[in-house]
């Protein structure tokens, strides 16, 4: 009998009823990938991260998965699906924006993926840097993104600054 129960207890059990169902959904996911079935594996991703939307490795990996596995019929990365991983990470980085994961996540598909866009690599990068999880190793890239976009003062402005804090 639930009488007497203060309902934030049962919100509290589905919420990590949620949580569990996610990760067996997503170890499935992962299973269908490596059986090839990728037609599978898109709804499971966004399944998992509707119920689990803190789930930052689910977001980076089905990022990956979506930027860079899908292939066209000539096993080739197919390109069509690159705004659906840039989406995928903006949304990642807004449910998860305490961690610079996701920001930095996003950065490098436009780093590396989408014809070197390297102004969007430095918009997203310098988001990650703000969050104080960001690694130092980290910074480097964004450092060499400012090269690579022009913006050369800014770069070594950030060399100077990482070596002056790896001195400290």
């Amino acid at each position: 009998d639930a009488k007497g129960l203060d309902p934030a207890y049962f919100a509290f059990v589905l919420g990590g009823f949620r949580e569990f169902i996610a990760g067996l959904l997503w170890v499935r996911a992962d299973k269908f990938f490596e059986q090839g079935n990728y037609d599978a594996v898109l709804p499971i991703i966004r399944i998992v991260t509707l119920l689990d939307p803190h789930q930052i490795d689910v977001y980076a990996t089905g990022m990956w998965h979506i930027g860079y596995n899908f292939t066209d019929t000539e096993q080739r990365s197919d390109r069509r699906y690159l705004p659906v991983a840039l989406a995928f990470g903006a949304e990642g980085a807004d449910n998860n924006s305490d961690t610079y994961e996701m920001y930095f996540e996003t950065g490098w598909l436009w780093y590396h993926k989408i014809d070197d866009d390297y102004e969007n690599a430095v918009d997203w990068w310098n988001k990650a840097a703000l969050r104080k999880d960001m690694p130092p190793a980290r910074h480097n890239l964004l450092a060499i993104a400012l090269q690579r976009n022009g913006q050369i003062q800014e770069a070594i402005d950030l060399y100077f600054k990482l070596s002056a804090q790896a001195v400290e």
